[in-house]
């Protein structure tokens, strides 16, 4: 077996990143039950997340794990993901604005039998965490924070029983910390202290998950893809530690003086008065609710491809770290994604290169009360971008763009969320188990 050096040292850094480093997220809507759940269709971001009807040797995704078997033999795929996002929050007249970036994945894929059976695994998120809300009234001023999330090791495996058909199945191992915070800075004459409630939710888990593709060739050059996806209502566990406790807040000067230029700091320092309350409670039970998805995608090759997903979510009797959820009902969603190739074999670069386009419409599976109105988000966006191949290597780099819009439109009284994203993605390929020989 003969592996580029160039992919051990790639794998060996990205893995030891993102041991340390976990993909962030600043949307205030993440305080509500498990936060911003991640879609995990890798570089198909650009056409949506739709992933059901693609079938593509060069490309990665966890969506539908049947997809594996369109890996071509003797090939190593590897990707690896980042992200950057802008975010503008906006409700009652009061506006904020987020900023956040990070690694977001790491994904390898090979044909283990050709045509028979592929086999992807990969680091990417469940789900983040990541906010920040202030408040005050006449007796304290509020903060309130949440940062984290819990991460997934995915193991996917597909076979091909027959011409055709593929069924595969992702085998997940969660794991990864969620912390809320929330800090009641207390004032008192000239004096003040700090009230600190801290809940720490450290998961441990497993999760599965079944697709199956049926691809129906229409001539030599195009073809139907039809595919599905399910995942039933399963349950994880996580321990929780609670802790409150009392803190003194001094104010403290730091002078500095460099260049004729003298620099005042003003900052708080704190000291524990007293540990009030700290708690470890194990192996907590919390569900993932039941996922069903249906999709269709017609391909011309090397030309064009066009697909369509949608499915739902049961948030029905489904607990949320120990406690009932506020998630009510199905949660449907619907995606959309186009990818033209101008001219694969032409002289110019440019046309050689694929353009791809998204829509998606996600139901946020939330519902809540302010000032007396009933509100149910929803998420629209749209995605474009294109993959930038590296000349004389079947390497690329991926560019994505999405931007959307999170909230109530029926409403003046929702958190609306403005968002644009910028995703950018590495992808390797490899040829391995080949020995070249010199006649």
């Amino acid at each position: 077996m003969r592996i580029n050096k160039k992919i051990i040292v790639l794998l060996l850094s990205v893995a030891s990143i993102q041991a340390f480093a976990q993909r962030s997220t600043t949307s205030l809507y993440s305080r509500y039950g498990y936060g911003e759940l991640y879609i995990p269709s890798c570089n198909f971001v650009q056409m949506g997340n739709v992933a059901n009807g693609i079938r593509s040797a060069k490309q990665i995704q966890f969506i539908n794990p049947a997809h594996n078997t369109a890996i071509e033999k003797e090939t190593f795929l590897f990707q690896v993901g980042s992200g950057y996002s802008y975010r503008n929050f906006t409700q009652q007249n009061q506006h904020v604005s987020k900023i956040d970036a990070g690694i977001e994945y790491m994904a390898m894929a090979f044909a283990v039998i050709p045509k028979k059976w592929g086999m992807a695994a990969g680091i990417v998120p469940f789900n983040t965490v990541g906010y920040e809300i202030q408040a005050a009234d006449s007796l304290a001023q509020y903060t309130y924070t949440g940062k984290g999330g819990i991460n997934q090791f995915i193991w996917s495996n597909s076979i091909s029983p027959f011409k055709g058909l593929s069924i595969g199945a992702n085998a997940s191992l969660l794991f990864g910390k969620t912390i809320y915070t929330s800090n009641a800075k207390v004032l008192v004459d000239e004096f003040s202290y700090y009230t600190r409630k801290q809940q720490t939710y450290d998961t441990k888990g497993f999760m599965w998950d079944a697709g199956l593709q049926y691809t129906y060739p229409i001539n030599d050059k195009s073809s139907v893809t039809f595919g599905a996806t399910y995942r039933n209502k399963q349950t994880f566990s996580f321990h929780k530690q609670s802790y409150l406790g009392t803190y003194n807040v001094l104010e403290q000067i730091d002078v500095n003086k460099k260049k004729r230029k003298t620099i005042t700091t003003v900052y708080e320092s704190y000291t524990e008065i007293d540990t009030l309350h700290n708690i470890v409670t194990r192996n907590i039970e919390s569900d993932i609710p039941q996922q069903i998805s249906f999709g269709i995608g017609y391909s011309i090759q090397d030309k064009f491809t066009g697909a369509f997903d949608c499915g739902y979510s049961n948030w029905n009797s489904v607990s949320v770290w120990g406690k009932p959820s506020i998630y009510t009902g199905n949660a449907k969603f619907a995606r959309l994604g186009v990818e033209f190739i101008p001219d694969k074999r032409g002289a110019s670069y440019f046309k050689k290169i694929p353009y791809r386009i998204g829509l998606q419409y996600n139901e946020l599976p939330i519902s809540y009360t302010f000032n007396n109105t009933l509100l149910k988000p929803i998420d629209f966006g749209i995605s474009f971008g294109s993959e930038f191949l590296l000349k004389q290597t079947a390497n690329s780099l991926a560019v994505s763009v999405i931007t959307g819009r999170r909230g109530d439109i029926s409403s003046a009284q929702s958190l609306q969320e403005l968002y644009t994203m910028i995703k950018l993605q590495i992808n390797l390929k490899e040829t391995w188990f080949l020995q070249r020989k010199i006649d």
